[in-house]
């Protein structure tokens, strides 16, 4: 009996030593976890010895935090990872940063997900306990890094903050905010006022070009809203009464003075010089008026500047599940000839109908000499305006090189499955600009080119909660409605193609003229979508057209904000706008679709089905 226990003892001995050399995948994963755990409590270690290391009188700057506490977690999550490092040494693709004022390079792009994600945890709460920046921007890092490191895509990330597309929107209406703060918009402004303004003509030309150039880069309203300071400035001298020739009493001798037009008659019974200045205050207005509308046909340019146009990358979003090709590049490679062709027209008619030599030559000042003085008055350049020029720069260039169909974008650079969309580099620019220094080289310390202070002050929190609730009403009450109004209007198949999209971009263009573009535009595309699947076209055909005609609203002052912006600072009655509107709306919109078939057609190939237009438009998410 007592060999037969010994011989068990021994068995049992035996086996007990097969099982640790042969360990299950479990209790290999949770001796890993083990390690990892011994790790970290290493990696806090050396955080804690190392911040002493720091002498309590330094006065470090808001770049020398930054970078000091990035190597801090790099040393971290490299500790983190030291277990793992030759097991995916094949996989790791790593990129390097060299941080200034330091030699050690910031290794921050590793292949285990989970210790990426403790690198933007940890990264979080250190800036969240020294801040260095606001702690609201420190809030915005994941929208940025979950998608560069392969986490979450962007519509993930911006998901418990705002929808992707309302959270552009906000960056967009951020960047504006700081080029304005930082007054370069100005420089541009004066500069291409000074090359085209040499005279009243000229001087249109100028004021609707260059609002046309800064609406295709942010907000439309944004953009207007930068300008009419400058207008206000060369109206208030240019306009002046007591600048009004004199000689209008030798050529008005008549009894009565009329200057028409198609919705305004000016009379003066007896007093010429009156006359005369209501004339030139109508003038005044239109200038007004013509820089709203300019900002309006810009803002269609891009995907980011117009609300119509978040709608839409909205739409092919939440309805195709982002199947179609269109981004940032070709969009604006579409939209531009149509944009300076419509402005170019809009000015000749502005030039003919009511720039008419009977009131130009009254005008007696110079604008040249105007705009020169105020621009001698801006100085010279400062590192305030050059380094928002540059980001804005490097903003654009991301967008547009993010994924072109013409060539590699940089989203393949980063070996993920996930492609960041266009809120992510707007994001990350925007938290740049609370980083980097006004005053480098002025008095410690230096505010940073953008404060959260002016953007609490200055950000139209209101327009992005009407830009919700379109996208609410775009997936709740559009869905209700939008298969059964498709279904009825695809009825018109008797009728060409041409017509039927001409018809409903009219009928979209003039009922935003009563209500918000953006609440428009999620009402129609949904439906335009549906139409174009039961007519068995390519969505795209219907889409583009009918995003577009939902921001040509310039008849009345509540069509945009642009407009209601003008109305309210150059007091205009509702029929200022009437007539000018009226042409302005009928150029875009047959600009709009001459373009359409001559460019749209053979860049987003509109005679072709696609394979993703075969199906009904993806209702889950509704």
């Amino acid at each position: 009996m007592r060999n037969q226990i010994e011989k068990e003892h021994r068995s049992s001995t035996t086996n007990t030593g097969t099982n640790r050399l042969n360990k299950s995948p479990t209790a290999k994963n949770a001796e890993r976890e083990r390690s990892r755990v011994r790790s970290l409590r290493n990696a806090f270690h050396v955080l804690q010895t190392c911040l002493p290391t720091v002498p309590p009188d330094t006065k470090l700057s808001k770049l020398d935090i930054l970078i000091l506490a990035t190597n801090y977690i790099a040393q971290l999550t490299n500790t983190l990872d030291n277990d793992d490092s030759v097991e995916h040494s094949t996989m790791a693709q790593s990129i390097n940063i060299s941080p200034i004022k330091s030699g050690q390079k910031l290794k921050y792009y590793h292949p285990i997900k989970e210790s990426r994600c403790c690198f933007v945890l940890l990264l979080m709460t250190i800036y969240w306990m020294l801040q260095p920046i606001p702690l609201a921007v420190t809030a915005l890092i994941p929208i940025v890094l979950f998608p560069l490191l392969g986490l979450a895509t962007t519509e993930k990330a911006c998901e418990p903050y705002l929808q992707s597309t309302n959270m552009l929107f906000m960056a967009s209406l951020i960047v504006a905010i700081a080029m304005e703060s930082s007054g370069f918009h100005k420089r541009i402004a004066l500069r291409a006022l000074i090359f085209l303004g040499d005279n009243i003509r000229t001087l249109f030309a100028g004021f609707m070009f260059t609002t046309m150039f800064l609406g295709i880069w942010i907000i439309n309203t944004a953009a207007t809203a930068m300008i009419l300071p400058i207008a206000d400035i060369v109206t208030q001298e240019l306009f002046d009464t007591t600048e009004v020739a004199d000689c209008a009493e030798q050529q008005y001798s008549q009894e009565q003075v009329e200057l028409l037009t198609p919705k305004l008659i000016f009379r003066n019974n007896g007093n010429p010089r009156q006359g005369n200045q209501e004339k030139l205050n109508y003038i005044r207005r239109l200038l007004y008026i013509c820089i709203a509308f300019s900002a309006t046909i810009g803002g269609t340019t891009t995907l980011t500047s117009n609300g119509p146009n978040l709608v839409f990358q909205f739409v092919l979003d939440d309805l195709y599940n982002g199947s179609p090709n269109v981004d940032y590049a070709n969009w604006l490679l579409f939209c531009l000839p149509a944009t300076i062709l419509s402005v170019t027209i809009c000015w000749f008619l502005v030039c003919v109908i009511y720039l008419r030599d009977g009131i130009v030559r009254h005008i007696r000042k110079s604008p040249k000499n105007i705009l020169l003085k105020k621009y001698v008055e801006l100085g010279s350049l400062t590192f305030h305006e050059l380094s928002v020029c540059m980001l804005f720069l490097v903003l654009i260039g991301l967008w547009m090189f993010r994924d072109p169909q013409y060539l590699p974008g940089w989203v393949h650079l980063l070996n993920t499955n996930i492609k960041p969309k266009d809120t992510t580099p707007a994001i990350l620019i925007v938290i740049l600009m609370f980083c980097i220094p006004k005053n480098p080289l002025g008095p410690f310390p230096s505010e940073s080119i953008l404060s959260w202070p002016v953007v609490q002050s200055k950000l139209a929190w209101g327009v992005i909660l009407l830009r919700g609730g379109g996208f609410s009403m775009a997936n709740t009450a559009t869905f209700r409605f939008n298969s059964i109004v498709g279904t009825y209007l695809s009825h018109l198949n008797q009728y060409s193609v041409p017509v039927i999209v001409s018809s409903i971009c009219l009928i979209a263009s003039f009922t935003t003229e009563l209500a918000s573009n953006s609440a428009i535009a999620t009402i129609f595309l949904p439906i335009s979508g549906q139409i174009a699947y039961n007519l068995n076209l390519n969505p795209l055909h219907f889409l583009i057209p009918v995003a577009l005609s939902c921001s040509y609203a310039f008849i009345l002052p509540v069509g945009t904000p642009a407009n209601a912006l003008v109305s309210s600072h150059a007091n205009l009655n509702p029929s200022d706008m009437a007539f000018p509107g009226l042409f302005t709306k009928l150029v875009c919109l047959g600009i709009m679709l001459i373009n359409l078939y001559l460019i749209g057609f053979p860049m987003f190939e509109l005679d072709k089905l696609p394979e993703w237009a075969k199906h009904p438009p993806n209702s889950t998410s509704l």
